[in-house]
């Protein structure tokens, strides 16, 4: 209530009229406090003590009615002696403004005002002495201070400025949680990227906006083809053998995941902000499809602009794609040349072409290509163009804001004739108030999006081609050749790209629908409904005509491979939320119903020889054609309810149960429950917390369940039904099949220091997902393969830092940096099932077994002690020698390795070639060996982990005046990655490695050194040569900008000035510090760290223009 004020006059003795200011606050429960002073300020208790002598004098009922009246006056009077005013001016630090609607409290005894249009308020009564005074505003830092003195019967002016804030933990989340809710009052973890760290757009995937700024999600993109996607993995993993992704919701919309959907059908630039849940703890809100945690993205609306006020704004980014990596490629050979040096010859020393090369006899790449070479691994991946564009429209209303969006993504790639991803994305944000009780929020994009697929693998088949061959040459209609040298028969990538149309064209709509209605100041209710809609196409066309493939099996005759995939996901909830207040205990209570289906179908159809050229259609395919289709239907059903308590804002609970029924659980485990219990002291709220330098200081713990359901084909058996229409059995069915269970612990600690300058989050989490879906053996006699029964447990930790600060901030200058780190492991703590080398999830250099743990790599070694040798050769160690790559080889008697040149071993030849057996195994002059075992097999050890001991993400901002620069550092310490792009050169002959020129011919190596020997596994997945240090650290994102601001540019365009003008630059992947020798160490996925250079990753360079009116 706003303050009273009333003027009374007064006679004084002395005759005097004056006139008596009343001032008081309203307080809770209707009481006044007031303080009485004469028009010039001083009391008025002076007056009425000279009237005491008069009192004889008069009747003495009216005299005792007086004696009364005088004696309540100087009781009075005696307590406003013992109290002050306090008047208070809050100004907002940005912009000098005043602010409005702060509440300001004095802690002890509670006493409350809240500022006016002008930014003040006044509070009456309070306690002369030291007292604290505390002012708080939804989106400002709050304002305290211990030490504000009050004098009795004076008025205290206080004056301060409020920041905005700009700590994570001070801004209001919304996923995780029933009801908005500020991080300093969530008793579990949830992580907000706000614009701050946004100013980048991500490429093709908008998760990869959270890598390097959020501790425990771990962002890792296998591919650098533009329109993939990422893959994520917040904490430790949930799900050995199934999707260990998080759900995702883009504005309120719970996407789709039945049909193999990708993140990059979310435009980047769009996004306002992202809330990650990274455990069950917060995750157990969304019950059984959220034991992997949670992202929420958000797209801008128009609330930040200026109410009564329309905005247009174009931006856009130009730039280009180039490879931003690379690999050595050997540029010699090993064959024979004629004398002259000329030409490669043959055995007989004659010319010859490439088909009837010869090597020497000691197989050594030494020699140059006769001619030119050419740097084919340039020519297949180019600079690629960027473009970038987004148009929209904002109003903002008192009653309505509205936000259009029209975005255009244009990504050529690296690839030589490859068309790479367009995308094509309009959006619209409406919200609508009715009053103060009803609000609307409705929500709608489409996407449409094509990707010129890859063909082939060409990194792999440009390796095959020698270096004097020229990929780039042209026929006479401009395009490239199959096959540009007739002597090597390989076919051209470069041709294949452009002879065939393989490409994906999506189509993806998301809309979502939220109303709201406060009954009363104690209860509300919200309805929501959204609505996912994907269509996938996949195309394979040859043109009839088109040279029959060097490489596979498709002839002249055409092809045309079509697949279509459909997917509609609804989901929705109906909920209410009750609220009360019992004294200093705030609770709010909410009950919701859920309900979700999703429903997804699958066709394909493949024809060949067509009869009729140039028509792209399956009716005039000569070849019956392969079709294939299938449909599914998921339904699901939920109840909860959320009980949140607060007391006076120091002691905060969190209690959940939800109740979950769904139709991929196996029948007789229809419905499964889950629960969550959290808790938080924010011990700094404390009246006896007294340490100036901490603003806030919390403690949490929470503890919460969530889960991970079942494939849709689990529960059922499955036949397979062959081409002449036999049935085959596969997976037997279970009917018990239920679904992951994961609970998640979690303790934090939460600072916030040094005036709203430094932010310290600490959180260590442990979990244990059990009732794991599996592959089990099948009873035999059933005739199945296999079931897909619950059979393992899976336990994980994660230890979290998070530290965001500002080392500046003042008007027109600020510094801003974040600094996240985590470490998680995981461990395989029961398997009913026997142990086997590799994993049922694709993962072949794993062990799985009770124990272990995923993501290591179980490899065989090559021998490098005289230690590791086999008992077999005891009596022969003094023929092996250790060469200068520090491997255990064969020499022979009397020899060392240098020696692989002379004829110390054999007359008229080299050592090398030269063979030994013993104990069943052959041992080649002077090449490494695999250890084994006593029993003659192979020995494996676990030779490192694809989790890295330490992932972090450091970024800086740092914004003066108009001009503004952001950089993001990320990277890892530790962890293991499996170069297979070197595993494959050697292979080929290929990889730097093999070059031995330059070197003293002592210490020359063959081909089969590295072919042969240093690829051996005996067996095993791999062996541990080609298992590098995956640390790294990389420059992930860079911004440099200068903003013009209207009063600027009005010098240049007078009265029709644009509002803004920001121009700059945007760098992405920029460099990369490592010893890893391939071409990125972000590679693979968290518990696959394999290289593959099917599409190495791009570096990315572009202008920014942005223009607002």
């Amino acid at each position: 209530m706003s303050p009273r004020s009333s003027i009374s006059t007064e006679v004084r003795s002395d005759g005097a009229q004056g006139s008596v200011s009343r001032l008081g606050l309203c307080q809770q429960g209707g009481s006044m406090n007031s303080i009485t002073r004469s028009a010039d300020g001083t009391p008025v208790a002076r007056g009425i003590r000279r009237s005491v002598g008069q009192l004889a004098r008069l009747p003495l009922a009216v005299a005792l009615g007086l004696a009364l009246l005088v004696s309540v006056a100087f009781a009075d009077q005696a307590a406003a002696q013992q109290t002050g005013v306090l008047e208070v001016t809050i100004t907002d630090f940005e912009n000098e403004r005043p602010l409005s609607g702060v509440l300001v409290r004095i802690v002890e005894p509670e006493l409350t005002a809240v500022t006016d249009s002008d930014g003040q308020a006044r509070i009456t009564g309070v306690p002369a002495g030291t007292q604290v005074v505390t002012a708080n505003l939804i989106g400002y830092n709050q304002y305290r201070d211990n030490n504000v003195e009050i004098s009795a019967g004076q008025t205290t002016e206080l004056a301060f400025e409020m920041q905005t804030s700009v700590l994570s933990l001070q801004e209001v989340v919304v996923t995780g949680t029933t009801d908005p809710t500020e991080g300093v009052k969530l008793p579990m973890t949830v992580s907000r990227i706000g614009p701050e760290q946004l100013q980048v757009p991500t490429v093709n995937s908008a998760l990869a906006a959270v890598q390097g700024k959020v501790a425990g999600a771990s962002i890792v993109r296998g591919s650098g083809q533009p329109g993939s996607g990422v893959f994520v993995q917040l904490r430790s993993m949930t799900g050995f053998e199934t999707d260990d992704s998080p759900l995702l919701v883009v504005d309120g919309v719970i996407l789709g995941r039945s049909f193999g959907g990708t993140t990059a059908d979310i435009e980047a630039m769009d996004i306002e902000s992202i809330e990650v849940i990274k455990g069950a703890a917060a995750a157990a809100l969304y019950g059984s499809r959220a034991a992997a945690g949670v992202i929420s993205i958000e797209t801008r609306g128009a609330s930040q602009i200026a109410e009564n006020t329309t905005q247009f704004q174009y931006s856009g980014e130009f730039g280009y794609d180039r490879l931003a990596g690379s690999t050595p490629i050997a540029t010699a050979h090993p064959y024979l040349m004629n004398e002259e040096g000329t030409s490669l010859a043959n055995s007989e020393g004659r010319d010859t072409t490439w088909v009837g090369r010869t090597a020497t006899p000691e197989r050594i790449v030494r020699f140059d290509y006769p001619g030119e070479t050419f740097d084919n691994l340039r020519a297949l991946y180019r600079p690629g163009r960027y473009l970038s564009q987004n148009f929209n429209m904002a109003q903002n209303t008192q009653a309505t804001d509205f936000i259009v969006s029209f975005t255009r993504l244009d990504q050529a790639g690296s690839l030589e004739n490859n068309d790479g991803f367009q995308r094509n994305t309009g959006r619209i944000n409406l919200n609508h108030r009715v009053g103060e009780r009803v609000s609307l929020r409705l929500q709608a994009s489409h996407t449409r999006s094509f990707r010129d697929n890859v063909s082939g693998s060409p990194f792999n088949d440009i390796l095959n081609y020698p270096a004097f061959v020229d990929l780039t040459v042209r026929d006479e209609d401009g395009n490239f050749l199959q096959q540009p040298d007739p002597s090597v028969e390989v076919e051209n990538p470069l041709w294949r790209q452009g002879s065939r149309d393989n490409n994906q064209q999506r189509a993806r709509t998301f809309a979502s629908g939220t109303l709201n209605f406060n009954a009363t100041s104690w209860l509300s209710f919200d309805v929501t409904l959204s609505y996912d809609r994907a269509d996938i196409n996949d195309q394979i066309f040859v043109p009839r005509g088109v040279p029959t493939s060097l490489i596979t099996d498709e002839t002249s005759g055409g092809r045309l491979d079509l697949r279509h995939r459909a997917n509609d996901s609804w989901n929705g909830h109906v909920g209410a939320i009750f609220r009360q207040q019992f004294g200093a205990l705030n609770t709010r209570f909410t009950a919701r119903a859920t309900s979700e289906r999703e429903e997804s179908n699958w066709f394909r159809a493949d024809g060949r020889d067509f009869l009729v050229p140039g028509l792209q259609t399956l009716q005039v395919a000569d070849e019956n054609p392969i079709v294939s289709s299938s449909i599914l239907d998921i339904r699901a059903n939920g109840f909860l309810g959320d009980l949140a308590l607060d007391w006076d804002d120091k002691y905060i609970g969190s209690f959940m149960v939800r109740r979950d029924g769904s139709s991929l659980f196996g029948p007789a485990e229809r419905w499964q429950t889950y629960t969550r219990a959290a808790f938080a002291w924010r011990i700094s709220q404390e009246d006896w917390f007294r340490v100036d330098f901490l603003d806030e200081l919390k403690v949490r713990y929470a503890m919460g369940e969530a889960g991970g359901r079942p494939g849709f084909t689990d529960q059922f058996e499955l036949w397979t039904v062959s081409s002449d229409g036999t049935l085959g059995r596969n997976n037997q069915g279970n009917p018990n099949l239920r679904p992951q269970f994961t609970r998640e612990q979690e303790v934090g600690l939460d600072i916030i220091a040094l005036n709203n300058r430094l932010q310290v989050e600490l959180v260590y989490a442990f979990q244990t997902s059990r009732d794991q879906i599996i592959f089990l053996p099948a009873v035999t006699m059933s005739g199945f393969n296999s079931v897909r029964g619950n059979g393992a447990v899976i336990a994980g930790n994660t230890v979290e830092a998070t530290i965001q600060a500002f080392p500046i901030r003042r008007r027109g200058l600020t510094w801003s940096m974040n600094l996240v780190m985590d470490h998680s492991w995981n461990e395989i703590t029961e398997w009913n099932r026997s142990c086997f080398w590799g994993s049922n999830a694709g993962r072949g250099h794993e062990r799985t077994c009770e124990g272990e743990s995923a993501g290591d790599f179980w490899l065989a070694t090559l021998t490098r002690d005289f230690d590791q040798l086999p008992e077999w050769l005891e009596d022969r160690k003094d023929e092996f020698d250790i060469n200068d790559d520090g491997y255990v080889v064969w020499v022979g008697e009397g020899n060392t390795w240098r020696d692989g040149l002379t004829e110390n071993c054999r007359d008229g030849a080299t050592c090398w070639g030269t063979l030994m057996s013993e104990g069943g195994q052959t041992y080649r002059w002077g090449e490494p060996f695999e250890v084994r075992q006593d029993d003659g097999d192979v020995f494996r050890y676990n030779a490192g982990s694809s989790l890295p001991d330490l992932n972090f993400g450091f970024s800086n901002s740092v914004t003066w005046r108009g001009f503004n620069v952001f950089a993001l550092f990320r990277g890892q310490v530790g962890g293991k990655v499996f170069n297979n792009v070197r595993w494959w050169q050697y292979g080929t002959w290929r990889h730097g490695d093999f070059d031995q020129r330059g070197k003293p011919e002592e210490e020359m190596k063959t081909v089969d050194y590295y072919s042969r020997a240093l690829r051996s596994t005996g067996g095993a997945w791999a062996n541990d040569e080609f298992l590098e240090d995956g640390t790294f650290l990389k420059l992930g994102e860079l911004a440099v900008n200068y903003t013009f601001n209207q009063e600027q540019l009005s010098r240049v365009f007078g009265g029709v000035a644009p509002s803004r003008l920001r121009v700059g630059m945007n760098g992405r992947n920029l460099f990369t510090l490592t010893n890893y020798s391939g071409f990125d160490p972000e590679a693979g996925s968290q518990f696959s760290r394999v290289e593959s250079a099917r599409f190495p990753h791009l570096r990315n360079f572009t202008a920014t223009f942005q223009l607002t009116f």
